[in-house]
């Protein structure tokens, strides 16, 4: 057992499979067994390879194994690192919020969440990088935490409150906690108030830091409570600086910081193009004005599968509550003064009811799906991302092709054609007729 450094002690004698926890308590006390003013403990430690692990950052536990080699005395030790300091030390406790989550129901939630503590200075510059903090060892870039019975808690204990330069200047550190995905055992941080996706749903994260009075995970105080004014450090007396809590971070005492993540209902906007498939004799697009299209929300039909229906109980709240929209195309091909917006998450379809003059409307609706995630599918086709994120909103563009109705050939007769093509065949049958009954009443004999 090693402590404050040149301060070791062991403890022998153990039997195999005894399993144990190791906890500083008392004074600090230096090599020479004189009482160390101030110092308090500031993390544990284990080396790799030892059958033992770090709780919350304050004590050993773990449980005595046979050596592989008994007749090396170093192969049956367990190393336990206390480290003390006499800086002033801080406690930052951590938890999670879900927002929008059904009645916060833990089956839209993940079953963990990443988490990384980040520091800088307090007179660092606006845009200065904030370092990672290793935690709860060295080489610990991000921390998992797990949902227990009361709620996404997490300390972060003995945290120093500020560095000290060459010349015996303290600076406050600025503390903040930002989460993450993990991918490779490597952690890409999400932005404060960007969004980061789990289990397919798309949340705002936002923090929310107070600087009051906690307590660290064995119940004992912090020795540098944050406050609203100065007070007396209560391990030596001095006057410590007034914890702050601008934007989530934490600055110069103890405190609380909540992620909250807030599920995204993203709205999605439909621009429709609407144009000619072939371009001019100039080769220039031709776009179609006065062409109609309806827009209206599906549901699955009763018959279950696939199959879709109109949903003609939802209703559209930027068109006079109706079950559909309606837009028609101005002379650029796009539609005037979009209604084909705020539109949420879901199957849609769209049909042209009025095509541009002659041309054709098309042979069959078209189904457009909007995903949480901010993609789209066409007619079930591959999914594709859409033109911005969950908090502006997104835009999905579509151009609409027509065809001209092809001209049928000239096929008609004029007036007196056609008469004569009726009265020929009239006249030689009245002529057979007059030609029958003069023969029958004695003609012409030979």
């Amino acid at each position: 057992m090693s402590k404050s450094g040149d301060h070791t002690g062991t403890i022998t004698g153990i039997p195999v499979n005894t399993r144990y926890t190791i906890e500083e308590v008392g004074e600090v006390k230096s090599a020479d067994g004189s009482t160390v003013d101030g110092a308090k403990l500031q993390s544990v430690t284990v080396p790799q390879g030892q059958s033992a692990h770090v709780i919350n950052n304050t004590m050993v536990e773990g449980k005595i194994v046979e050596s592989e080699d008994p007749n090396n005395p170093d192969k049956l030790k367990v190393t336990a690192i206390f480290t003390n300091t006499k800086r002033t030390l801080i406690n930052i406790e951590f938890n999670k919020l879900w927002e929008g989550t059904d009645n916060l129901s833990t089956a839209n939630q993940p079953e963990k969440i990443y988490i990384q503590l980040q520091r800088r200075l307090a007179d660092s510059a606006e845009n200065a990088p904030w370092d990672v903090v290793d935690y709860p060892t060295s080489g610990s870039k991000y921390v998992t935490v797990y949902p227990k019975d009361n709620g996404w808690l997490y300390p972060f204990s003995g945290l120093d409150q500020y560095q000290i330069d060459a010349n015996g200047k303290q600076t406050d550190y600025v503390y903040r906690i930002v989460e993450g995905t993990v991918e490779n055992d490597q952690f890409e941080q999400v932005a404060p108030g960007g969004t980061i996706t789990i289990k397919g749903n798309t949340y705002v994260v936002t923090a929310k830091a107070t600087p009051k009075s906690e307590t660290d995970s064995t119940g004992s105080s912090t020795g540098n409570t944050a406050t609203a004014n100065s007070e007396k450090d209560s391990e030596n007396g001095t006057t410590t600086t007034p914890a702050t809590a601008p934007d989530g971070t934490i600055t110069g005492g103890s405190g609380k910081i909540v992620l909250t993540n807030t599920l995204q209902n993203p709205k999605f906007v439909l621009d429709i193009i609407k144009k000619d498939a072939e371009p001019n004799n100039a080769g220039e697009e031709v776009f179609l004005k006065d062409v109609e299209f309806k827009l209206e929300k599906l549901k699955q039909a009763k018959t279950g599968g696939t199959q879709w229906e109109v949903d003609t109980s939802y209703t559209f709240n930027n068109n006079d509550n109706l079950h559909y929209l309606t837009g028609t195309t101005g002379t650029d091909g796009e539609i005037k003064n979009n209604p084909f917006k705020d539109l949420e998450p879901g199957r849609y379809r769209l049909t042209e009811t009025k095509a541009h003059e002659g041309y054709n409307l098309l042979s069959k609706s078209i189904d457009i799906e909007f995903t949480q995630d901010g993609k789209y599918k066409i007619d079930d086709g591959p999914a594709q991302k859409a033109t911005g994120d969950a908090a502006s909103g997104y835009t999905v563009t579509f151009t609409v092709l027509n065809r001209k109705t092809p001209e049928l050939p000239h096929t008609g007769a004029d007036a007196p054609s056609l008469w004569l093509l009726i009265g020929m065949p009239l006249a030689v049958a009245g002529l057979l007729i007059f030609t029958f009954r003069y023969n029958r009443k004695g003609g012409r004999r030979h």
